[in-house]
């Protein structure tokens, strides 16, 4: 990907296209195992789960971390398990799933700040862009899933991409914390630069503004820029020093850490 940007730039292919989230029901096995999800702990968390119903995101108090990953990703599982279960075949538990997802939407959305925020973050050193990407994937696919929410979720990420935009270009506000930042001092957002790049490239061929599409393009190469600064990396970690054998001293937790380690 070219590091400058101009009105003819035009993004990579993915290798595989994915169906439209809502495309295809699932049947047999499949089916089967998205009714329990949904019957069971997963389509219940929204109302136990103090993470979830008692959460920053919702107008609550908790969280387990200064990330406050914890509700975006949940709402990233619930978007696309409302709209795979087989509507026909159980619609109660189809309305159910879906109003979860739609509750936290709409609360989400009507909270957003007048700068551009998603999240119950209200100050510079609390506001950390690594759990927007799980939010935004959600939003994405709640988009895609259904036409009447659409243009409502677009504007709102547009507006907060245009805001990270700006704070990446102040030194990467949000990504690389500085003195007194709070929100992700073990480094997880530079280490999964790309969660964030998955949704901005769909975003960027819903648009032909080409001032939308050069504030895109310039937060992925940012984001890009901000995890080689870091010396967190992908493209490094499967080089010449790649380890050859477990060790649990390589490096940096970032490159232990589970998920981290299967998605780079």
């Amino acid at each position: 990907m070219s590091h400058v940007y101009t009105s003819i730039s035009a993004l990579t292919s993915l290798e595989f296209d994915s169906y439209p989230l809502g495309a295809i029901k699932a049947n047999g096995w499949f089916q089967d195992q998205l009714r329990l999800s949904a019957k069971g702990l997963g389509g219940n968390l929204f109302y136990f789960h103090r993470f979830v119903k008692e959460s920053t995101w919702l107008g609550g108090t908790w969280e387990y971390t200064p990330l406050d990953e914890a509700a975006p990703y949940w709402y990233n599982y619930i978007v696309p398990l409302a709209y795979t279960l087989d509507e026909a075949s159980d619609p109660d538990l189809y309305i159910e799933i879906k109003k979860q997802a739609d509750y936290f939407l709409d609360y989400t959305l009507s909270h957003q700040a007048r700068d551009g925020w998603l999240g119950p973050e209200a100050t510079p050193h609390t506001r950390g862009i690594w759990a927007r990407c799980l939010l935004l994937q959600g939003l994405m696919n709640h988009a895609i899933a259904d036409s009447s929410k659409r243009q409502t979720i677009m504007n709102a990420i547009f507006r907060f991409v245009r805001l990270v935009h700006a704070m990446l270009k102040d030194n990467y506000a949000g990504y690389i914390p500085q003195k007194d930042d709070v929100f992700d001092l073990q480094l997880f957002g530079v280490a999964r630069a790309h969660e964030l790049a998955l949704t901005l490239q769909w975003l960027y061929d819903q648009t032909h503004d080409t001032q939308d599409r050069r504030i895109i393009w310039e937060v992925m190469e940012m984001m890009w820029q901000g995890s080689r600064i870091m010396e967190r990396d992908w493209t490094i970690f499967f080089g010449k020093d790649f380890p050859q054998e477990p060790s649990v001293r390589y490096k940096s937790l970032n490159f232990k850490h589970g998920v981290n380690v299967a998605q780079g």
